[in-house]
């Protein structure tokens, strides 16, 4: 994606210090598990405090969140504390396919 943006586009790959201080006009997510997922119970607890403040200056700056869905289900699980499969709030205005679940942590279930 970063090489084949246009000239005038600067791409930034993700740091906490230039999510939470930095300027961007998007906030572009591709892995929201990435944001809170940490091996330990500490670590885990510092991304979601962080998760939270970087949420908080994309709403108080108008920032839009994009977030480009992958996967309907992220491919490892998370820990208890890591907001389970997925992070709701990654979905509340959307645009795309209107299939597509809300949250992603529904389990999709077998057709019969």
């Amino acid at each position: 994606m970063i090489a084949t943006a246009p000239p005038e586009v600067s791409v930034r790959t993700f740091s906490w210090p230039r999510a939470l201080v930095g300027s961007y006009d998007v906030f572009q997510l591709h892995w929201p598990e990435s944001l809170v997922r940490h091996p330990t119970r500490l670590g885990s607890a510092v991304k979601r405090f962080l998760t939270r403040m970087l949420l908080l200056r994309l709403w108080a700056t108008r920032t839009p969140l994009v977030r480009t869905a992958h996967n309907l289900a992220p491919h490892e699980a998370g820990d208890p504390g890591s907001g389970g499969c997925s992070l709701p709030w990654t979905g509340a205005r959307r645009t795309g396919s209107p299939s597509t679940p809300r949250r992603s942590c529904r389990r999709a279930r077998p057709r019969r």
